[in-house]
């Protein structure tokens, strides 16, 4: 069953897919357009065309199978989630830098079976950030983690199993570390203004 949605002057047709119906269970837009009422171009008028079309050959008289979801809308969602915990985790890693560059703490995140955690610390004029991670086995996420930082080339980043700047690996961690330059602070403060703010 197929529901009617707009917004302002776009329509959509709408379906609740069943919650088995992985990976896209929920509400899916079949298809979308602008309303023009009477217009051959209509969004409605032209999908109630092609679902008769679709039908041709069977005994329904339409047919909107071809709004459900296939293979590929699958894939290219698969694709953006992926996308999205990309830029969670490189926001909560510059989020996580911010905080200790105004307070001077470490500070830690928990994801579902990893952690990372971040500590700028100052030393003869320089600043040194140090970059524990815990859980993340896969090397592309730790790249993506350390690629969080603008700015800062990947060869900028150092491993140091024996601990960094005063901080020392926890059981299970492996921490980097780099210098971070005032001007790739500045842009962290500047995106989080408030983070750590005492």
């Amino acid at each position: 069953m197929w529901f009617k949605q707009r917004a302002g002057r776009f329509r959509a047709a709408v379906t609740e897919l069943p919650a088995d119906h992985q990976p896209v269970g929920g509400w899916w837009i079949g298809a979308a357009g602008s309303r023009s009422a009477g217009n051959a171009d209509d969004v409605y008028a032209e999908l109630e065309t092609i679902a008769k079309r679709e039908a041709k050959g069977t005994k329904a008289k339409t047919d909107s199978s071809w709004m459900l979801p296939d293979s590929q809308d699958e894939t290219r969602l698969r694709l953006e989630e992926g996308v999205a915990v990309v830029l969670a985790i490189r926001f909560v890693v510059r989020r996580l830098v911010a905080r200790s560059l105004r307070t001077g703490k470490g500070w830690t995140a928990e994801f579902s079976n990893a952690t990372v955690s971040a500590h700028v610390r100052a030393d003869d004029g320089e600043a040194y950030l140090v970059i524990a991670t815990e859980g993340f086995i896969d090397p592309s996420l730790i790249a993506n983690i350390l690629g969080s930082i603008p700015d800062i080339p990947a060869d900028d980043w150092l491993a140091e199993p024996g601990g960094a700047a005063g901080v020392q690996p926890a059981p299970g961690q492996i921490i980097y570390s780099t210098l971070i330059p005032t001007n790739v602070q500045d842009k962290i403060l500047d995106e989080f203004p408030d983070e750590g703010s005492l």
